[in-house]
């Protein structure tokens, strides 16, 4: 009886150390991001992008949609559609939804992200989504269809 709770109380604490490391680490990639984005709020794009490509490389996904908007607006980069849809494709990950950051990002452009609108861009980018499957940015086509 007496191994049974020592093997019992060893495995949740294990269980319980690799959850707090985990969380640490997620915290501090996280962190590394916020200090990304800080940069480039501040007008360090050079600096600012440097460490979003590197998080971006790493895996996080956080950063790579970032990367992806950097591109689709030009904010720090000169602005490319095509390294921008090449992030958002679903090729990296697995639980990707196809469409659904082009249809963000379309979003965007219209509501005037960065102050400005941008209807062309923002249709673009819509259309690029509906023809990936994306079921709103396919309504959004119907409901905002010129009559």
């Amino acid at each position: 009886m007496r191994k049974l709770v020592f093997i019992s109380s060893m495995l949740i604490t294990f269980v319980l150390a690799a959850f707090f490391s985990y969380r640490i680490y997620l915290y501090e990639r996280d962190e590394a991001l916020r200090n990304a984005v800080s940069m480039l709020k501040e007008g360090e794009f050079d600096e600012g992008f440097r460490l979003v490509e590197k998080l971006a490389k790493s895996g996080n996904k956080k950063a790579n949609n970032l990367m992806g908007r950097l591109y689709a607006f030009g904010l720090g980069v000169e602005m490319n559609r095509e390294k921008a849809e090449e992030i958002f494709s679903c090729k990296q990950y697995m639980d990707c939804v196809a469409g659904k950051q082009e249809y963000a990002i379309g979003l965007d452009f219209i509501n005037g992200y960065g102050g400005v609108v941008n209807y062309h861009e923002g249709r673009y980018w819509i259309d690029l989504s509906s023809s990936l499957g994306y079921e709103p940015a396919m309504k959004w086509l119907k409901e905002h269809a010129e009559h």
